[in-house]
């Protein structure tokens, strides 16, 4: 008899559970999101009122497979998450369907549970992004930074957009789930330690084999001494290390330029006198001496030449900017070398804006392009003599804006892109391209992209190289464009 009244709730009981419950859907009702009860099989159980975000009554879902609310695919998305779960959570970013067809955006969660007589069912919450989103996820997908949140058990807890764009990264995602190249990050993160003050933050630069490098710093969440997690910031920095390098270049080739002007000074001096004492001989009558001076003299006018053209090349003449449509210049120098283009089967393909307008010197943009469209042509031309069933190639040129300013300028860059599929250039050669004297070629000087370095830089400019052997090369550069900056309000 006892026993049956322990198994059977009185109904005081059951009036308190009556009241408890209505309280609890009440508060619910009272929330911002969306919540369910599944059954084992993804039937609805519960519904609280805001399911009218997607225009449905509680009882019109109820007894309805989820399949319902959510795209087919954000199902199957949930069950495969669900079958190779390590926690009793998941958390997904999926598309939810309203009564009327319409798609939202949303982040839907759910928990395993297990009730006392060992049913398995599912809780769930739904935050629809149309609603507005919290102060927090408002905040932090705003920044331009990834801000992730690792748990103790190797579980991402939380991910803002930049992170999860970046990383393709899923909320709840175990970091054994990721690409190998990204969990290098977490390692990094998991460093950080509470003990050793020196540790308590880790920061350094990972380089993943795509190219790209982030800047990494974690910190250990640890408000009681324990770690219960490590809040991991990452910045994409491919740029800036890019632009850093580009300016150490810059500086290198300014020192040069003096050199060069002074080396250039103490060569003429001794070429001077040379000069000189063969005038003082010039009417000499032995004409065996005669030839050996003109030929004396051929050599030194010679040697004055390539002094000053050196020079010329290291402190080329200051740019005259104009604004001018980049594909007029394009269409142009396609006209000089369509000769070449037409010898080696090149196609080439322009992608240039109409409207694309460059500021800079028009003729040093001219020598520019050119010289990088002609290395592309001897580097396709390079890789049919090497491979005799290459019998075609492409070059393509590709420009348009960026929302980076130019250095030295209050004017947005452009750039331009010269692609080549040619024989490519190794990793080794390319930190060398860019120096005087430096050739692959049989017959050259070396002084080419020499040139078009500093005549890029001498125009507010950048140029940056990227190449794979027997794949081709790509030059990009960084010209400012006729798009002027707007100036920040002060305060």
């Amino acid at each position: 008899m006892e026993d049956k009244l322990a198994q059977k709730p009185s109904k005081e009981v059951k009036k308190s559970l009556h009241s408890w419950c209505f309280l609890l859907q009440k508060l619910l009702d009272l929330s911002g999101d969306i919540f369910l009860i599944l059954s084992s099989s993804f039937t609805i159980e519960y519904a609280n009122q805001k399911v009218k975000y997607l225009g449905y009554l509680p009882k019109e879902l109820i007894g309805k497979p989820v399949g319902k609310i959510l795209r087919a695919s954000t199902q199957a998305d949930i069950v495969n998450m669900l079958q190779k779960l390590r926690s009793n959570i998941v958390a997904i970013k999926g598309t939810l369907v309203s009564r009327k067809g319409k798609n939202y955006e949303g982040t839907i969660k759910l928990q395993r549970v297990v009730t006392p007589d060992g049913e398995e069912k599912y809780v769930g919450n739904i935050y629809l992004s149309s609603q507005g989103g919290n102060l927090r996820d408002l905040i932090f997908n705003s920044i331009n930074s990834g801000i992730i949140f690792l748990g103790v058990n190797d579980l991402i807890i939380y991910a803002n957009r930049y992170a999860r764009e970046k990383l393709n990264l899923k909320v709840y995602s175990h970091i054994d789930d990721l690409d190998p190249a990204f969990r290098k990050l977490f390692e990094i993160a998991k460093r950080a330690s509470p003990d050793e003050s020196q540790k308590a933050k880790q920061s350094m630069e990972l380089k993943l084999p795509d190219g790209r490098i982030f800047g990494v710093s974690s910190y250990p969440f640890a408000p009681d001494g324990v770690i219960k997690g490590w809040v991991i910031l990452f910045r994409d920095i491919t740029e800036t290390k890019k632009m850093q390098e580009a300016m150490a270049q810059i500086d290198k080739f300014a020192n040069l330029g003096i050199i060069a002007s002074g080396l250039a000074h103490e060569i003429k001096n001794p070429l001077a006198a040379m000069r000189l004492m063969i005038q003082a001989h010039e009417d000499v009558k032995d004409p065996n001496l005669k030839k050996m001076f003109e030929r004396l003299k051929m050599q030194i006018e010679r040697i004055d030449h390539l002094v000053r053209q050196f020079v010329s090349y290291v402190k080329p003449n200051p740019p005259r900017p104009t604004v001018f449509p980049l594909l007029e210049l394009v269409e142009e120098i396609e006209g000089l070398v369509m000769t070449s283009l037409k010898q080696y089967n090149i196609h080439l393909v322009k992608i240039v804006p109409s409207r694309l307008m460059i500021w800079a010197d028009y003729n040093q943009t001219h020598q520019v392009l050119l010289n990088l469209i002609l290395n592309a042509i001897d580097a396709i031309a390079e890789k049919q003599k090497k491979w005799k069933d290459v019998v075609s190639g492409h070059i393509y040129i590709r420009a348009g804006m960026t929302d980076r300013e130019c250095f030295g300028v209050n004017r947005k860059c452009a750039y331009i892109i010269v692609k080549d599929d040619g024989s490519g250039i190794h990793q080794e050669e390319l930190e060398k391209i860019f120096y005087p004297f430096y050739t692959t070629k049989e017959n050259g000087m070396g002084l080419g992209l020499f040139i078009v370095h500093q005549l890029v830089r001498q125009n507010h400019g950048y140029i940056f190289v990227k190449s794979e052997p027997e794949q081709g090369t790509a030059f990009t550069v960084m010209l400012p464009s006729a798009q002027q900056v707007k100036e920040k309000p002060e305060g």
